[in-house]
């Protein structure tokens, strides 16, 4: 396990797999349950927030526990969707955050492009972690900003879904091109005021869904970082 990166993981491994032939097609199943365990152990952390979660808005002040499962198909048959560079880089500096200057959410998502052959302003939008905790989205927001002169359109599910942990990286990638395939960009629900340490802000409202490379970004427990690049083909 690599905590809340789990699926997102194995969706790289699989990736890999199909690129060595090893096989013709993989099933990656993500999903994670609520406990007690989980439940306090977030809260013992003080990342529990007792009002709906608001990623990457100033006043942010913790996660909302969300459950779910999300169930993806890769193979090498023709498909709308082509997963290119996928990079999952470890974030050592502390046990629980990666660096909140955003170096290494800049560093994983520059592999991510680099391998699969993009540059930054090839990225038409960007499927964030956004967990609504205040360093995670401090690390992920500077990294983005970073990285991208003009960021592109950019949103976190985690205000609609809660945070489904393990499940989050297949569960999310499926939601978020199945918004491209309905023709728009979600809103990042709970967001109204940027916070000036990160200094950009996510989507407000929907938007016409763009083509061209995506990013889908997820930081786990334990310095897991992923980034992958999924394009229209």
């Amino acid at each position: 396990t690599t905590a809340c990166t789990s699926s997102a993981v194995a969706m790289a491994t699989a990736a890999r797999h199909l690129r060595a032939g090893t096989c013709d097609r993989a099933v990656v199943v993500g999903f994670d349950t609520l406990s007690s365990f989980i439940l306090h152990g977030f809260r013992s952390l003080l990342l529990i927030d007792g009002e709906p979660c608001r990623p990457f808005d100033e006043s942010r002040a913790g996660l909302q526990l969300g459950e779910g499962a999300g169930v993806l198909v890769l193979g090498r048959d023709e498909s709308r969707w082509r997963l290119g560079g996928t990079a999952n880089l470890l974030d050592a500096g502390h046990v629980t955050s990666s660096a909140t200057d955003g170096s290494t959410a800049e560093a994983v998502m520059a592999k991510a492009l680099a391998l699969g052959g993009h540059t930054p302003a090839d990225v038409a939008s960007i499927k964030a972690h956004g967990t609504g905790t205040g360093d995670n989205d401090l690390a992920e927001g500077c990294g983005i900003r970073r990285l991208f002169p003009e960021p592109p359109p950019f949103a976190s599910l985690k205000g609609m879904l809660g945070h489904t942990l393990g499940a989050a990286g297949s569960l999310e990638v499926a939601l978020w091109l199945g918004c491209l395939e309905a023709g728009f960009l979600p809103a990042s629900a709970g967001f109204s005021t940027i916070d000036p340490r990160i200094g950009i802000a996510p989507l407000q409202s929907v938007v016409p869904a763009p083509r061209g490379a995506h990013l889908f970004n997820g930081f786990g427990f334990g310095g897991s970082c992923v980034c992958q690049v999924i394009t229209d083909a």
